[in-house]
């Protein structure tokens, strides 16, 4: 499961994990095909987490690797490249050919205010609303090349599900519409497992429960400063070990965040109209439910 983060991959990575024909490893995020130091280790490496496997059909759930290695440079009719060194879907592709590969994609406007509310929540965002943040970054004021913090860019579907299908057979992806699948997850579910070759359950008991679901900060201060005299450093890395940031974070959670503001609502809307018409072409996706959240 490649992504996209906040569309709802950890409650299927739980869901999933009830299926006895399939084994998911207990952490859910495996960071071997984004992360340096974990692929330099080897597939051996990175197949140690499936040993316990047997004849399931084994799998993971890391969205990074939806958006890892994209680049832009912003030159030509073609702005977006991939780095060869650090293209995560090129890894997996290399590694494992067949491969099949899942894909649930949320509205990139309630997509894009999820993601600014838990950075927001976590202390990296600094903006004090998404609509700033996004005026800021259509501005050029927040470089795409450096800053993680670009909800316009980092929310463009068409240029990350290109990719895939330029790797990797149609037939070998399965693309889930966020809102259509939560309303319907145990049909979701079974229409997974004929995807991944393995007998439907009918009944699910876990689909009631939601993980994930997001929430704002009791206060903006304590998770501000973590960020910004210990969120770089090497010291960070012994305490993200001893998972003191998800501590932190959970403590000083509070269930829920803001809806979208008409301001951002609007601003978001502009961009991304033409590329739901994009992805929808692409895909083959009925993507209406995203439709009507846009304004008139």
């Amino acid at each position: 499961m490649v992504g996209a983060a906040r569309s709802g991959t950890t409650s299927l990575y739980q869901y999933l994990r009830e299926h006895d024909d399939l084994f998911l490893p207990d952490r859910k995020e495996l960071h071997f095909f984004d992360r340096e130091p974990n692929y330099s280790r080897g597939l051996e490496h990175y197949e140690s987490n499936f040993a316990g496997a047997g004849d399931r059909v084994a799998g993971e759930a890391t969205p990074l690797y939806f958006l890892r290695g994209q680049l832009y440079d912003g030159l030509g009719q073609e702005p977006y490249r991939w780095d060869p060194d650090d293209d995560a879907p090129a890894r997996i592709r290399r590694a494992y050919p067949d491969v099949k590969l899942v894909v649930t994609l949320r509205n990139p406007l309630t997509r894009a205010n999820s993601m600014f509310w838990k950075n927001y929540r976590q202390g990296r965002e600094r903006a004090a609303s998404l609509a700033a943040a996004v005026r800021a970054e259509l501005a050029g004021e927040r470089p795409k090349e450096s800053n993680p913090r670009c909800w316009v860019y980092r929310n463009r579907y068409p240029v990350h599900v290109g990719h895939l299908l330029e790797l990797f057979d149609r037939d070998q992806l399965q693309f889930l519409v966020f809102e259509r699948w939560i309303d319907d997850t145990d049909r979701a579910l079974d229409d997974l497992c004929s995807f991944l070759g393995v007998a439907e359950r009918g009944s699910w008991s876990k689909t009631d429960e939601r993980y994930m679901t997001g929430g704002s900060p009791r206060f903006v201060t304590p998770n501000r400063l973590y960020q910004s005299y210990l969120g770089d450093t090497a010291f960070a890395d012994f305490l993200r070990k001893l998972r003191v940031p998800h501590a932190l974070d959970a403590l000083n959670s509070r269930p829920g965040y803001p809806d979208l503001t008409d301001e951002a609502r609007a601003l978001l809307a502009e961009e991304f109209r033409p590329e739901i018409d994009e992805l929808e072409r692409m895909t083959g996706l009925d993507l209406d439910v995203w439709r009507a959240e846009l304004p008139e």
